[in-house]
C-alpha cells in the first residue's frame, strides 16, 4: 500500500515535471529558436553608431537647457528616419505596441493589454532587418544634422522628460548588444532623478503633436 502511494506521487510528479517541460518548449524555447536570427542582427545595431561622423564628447549645459536649434535638429531626425522607413513603418509600430502591451480595438483606441513571455518574444521576429534599417536612417540623418550621439541622446531624454515620459534613457541597441554578450536582460534607464526644467517643457510642448508618430523610435530608443 506504501509503495504504492509513493509511486502513485512519483507518476503525478513526474506528470508535472513532463507538462512544465513541454510549457517551456513550446511557449519559450520554441519562440526564442524562431528569433535568434533576428537578436543577431538586433546585436549589430550598437556597433553602427561607429558610423556618426561626430565622435567627440559632449558636455551637457549646467542649467539643463535645450535649445531651439538643438530640438529643431532633433525633430528633423526623427521625421527623417519616419519618411525613411516607408511601408517598414507600420510594422516597427504594431512591434512596438506588442511590446508595450498595447492593443488596437475596434475604434481605432489602445488599451493596455497583458503580455505573455511567448508573446514578447514573438513581437521579435522577423523585426531584425526593419530594426537595422531604422538604425542606418538614424546615423545619416545624425550626420546631416551633426549630432554625435551623446549628444543626441542628451537631447531626445531632455525632450522627453519635458512632456512628462518616464523611462526615456532605455536604448534597445544597448540591451540586444549586452545580450548578445551573454550578460543576460538589463534594460537600464540611464537617466537621473533632476526634474525637467521649465524652459526645457515649454520648448518640447512645440512638438507634442509629433510624439504620436515618433513613439516606435520611443520604445526602441531610437
Amino acid at each position: 500500500m506504501k509503495r504504492t502511494m509513493i509511486l502513485g506521487c512519483g507518476g503525478a510528479s513526474l506528470v508535472t515535471v513532463l507538462g512544465l517541460a513541454a510549457f517551456f518548449y513550446f511557449t519559450v524555447f520554441r519562440p526564442a529558436e524562431s528569433v535568434m536570427a533576428d537578436l543577431d542582427q538586433m546585436a549589430r545595431l550598437k556597433a553602427l553608431n561607429d558610423g556618426v561622423r561626430k565622435q567627440d564628447a559632449f558636455i551637457a549645459p549646467p542649467d539643463g537647457n535645450l535649445t531651439e536649434d538643438q530640438l529643431a535638429r532633433f525633430s528633423r531626425v526623427q521625421s527623417t528616419v519616419r519618411m525613411g522607413l516607408g511601408t517598414d513603418y507600420p510594422t516597427l509600430d504594431e512591434r512596438a505596441d506588442r511590446l508595450k502591451g498595447l492593443a488596437t480595438v475596434e475604434d481605432g483606441a489602445k488599451k493596455p493589454k497583458r503580455l505573455g513571455i511567448r508573446d514578447a518574444i514573438l513581437a521579435f521576429r522577423g523585426l531584425g532587418p526593419v530594426l537595422l534599417r531604422t538604425k542606418e536612417l538614424q546615423v545619416n540623418a545624425l550626420n546631416t544634422e551633426h549630432f554625435s550621439v551623446e549628444e543626441y541622446r542628451w537631447v531626445r531624454r531632455s525632450f522627453y522628460r519635458g512632456l512628462g515620459f518616464s523611462r526615456s534613457g532605455v536604448y534597445f541597441e544597448d540591451f540586444a548588444a549586452t545580450l548578445k554578450q551573454g550578460k543576460g536582460m538589463n534594460f537600464e534607464d540611464d537617466e537621473d532623478s533632476t526634474p525637467s526644467t521649465d524652459r526645457n517643457r515649454e520648448l518640447a510642448a512645440a512638438y507634442a503633436e509629433s510624439v504620436q508618430a515618433w513613439y516606435p523610435f520611443l520604445v526602441f530608443g531610437f
